[in-house]
């Protein structure tokens, strides 16, 4: 909705942002590239009837030129109508894993932000990734993380009352979860709680979850006309 009329023709995800990419290939190359085998698009039942024959033909151009050979899974998702979070809760009950990787279709990021998981990952770890050098604009529009000593210590939603803090960061939307955070959001979305990400991270954090900090590149979050001008523009 934030999108205008471009939004209304087809998904953020599908934009074009290089000659040869647009923002949801983007991203799955990234995801590929740092060996995370296991993907699902998780999406309105509305945008299902486009994303599904996009991501059927970016699977079968990447098995043809040798890029990978196994698939990403489209899930039409109705619970995108209530929030974001309760769509992830309904994707954690359908595929039951030990750990869940949380990133959003509308994120460009100018380098990969996934290959630095793999080692993390092993160890048992709430992970969040964060851009740690923001300027006055990215604090502006808000995202923030405040981060202790390689730790999130508070999600915020917009910048007031943090300006004067230190250790502000900006999140990029990439979320490691654990099964016990897992379990976090299914106790969130069952009560009234809000249905915003940084909310639901806050609750989390508040019942001693511990969730570490890792360094991202510059990304820019499109939910703006203007911040897709700023991709096609940008020097990233």
């Amino acid at each position: 909705m934030r999108f205008g009329h471009l939004g209304q023709l087809l998904p953020k995800s599908l934009l074009p942002v290089t000659e040869s990419e647009t923002l949801l290939s983007r991203n799955l190359d990234h995801l590929y590239q740092a060996r995370i085998r296991e993907v699902v698009i998780s999406t309105s039942p509305e945008n299902f009837l486009l994303l599904k024959p996009f991501v059927e033909r970016y699977d079968k151009l990447a098995a043809n030129s040798g890029f990978r050979s196994y698939p990403t899974t489209v899930f039409s998702n109705p619970l995108h109508k209530i929030s974001s979070l309760a769509a992830l809760g309904e994707i954690i009950s359908n595929y039951t894993r030990r750990k869940y990787l949380m990133t959003f279709g509308d994120m460009f990021f100018s380098n990969n932000p996934y290959l630095a998981i793999g080692d993390l990952a092993v160890a048992d770890l709430n992970l969040v990734g964060a851009y740690a050098h923001p300027d006055e604009n990215d604090i502006q529009k808000g995202g923030l993380v405040l981060v202790r000593d390689g730790e999130c210590k508070r999600f915020f939603l917009r910048p007031s009352n943090t300006l004067e803090c230190e250790g502000l960061q900006c999140w990029s939307g990439i979320t490691m979860l654990t099964t016990e955070v897992a379990e976090d959001l299914r106790e969130f979305v069952r009560t009234p709680h809000s249905p915003i990400e940084e909310d639901f991270i806050n609750f989390s954090i508040s019942k001693g979850r511990r969730f570490c900090v890792y360094e991202v590149d510059r990304f820019i979050n499109v939910n703006t006309y203007s911040d897709y001008i700023d991709i096609l523009t940008s020097q990233l």
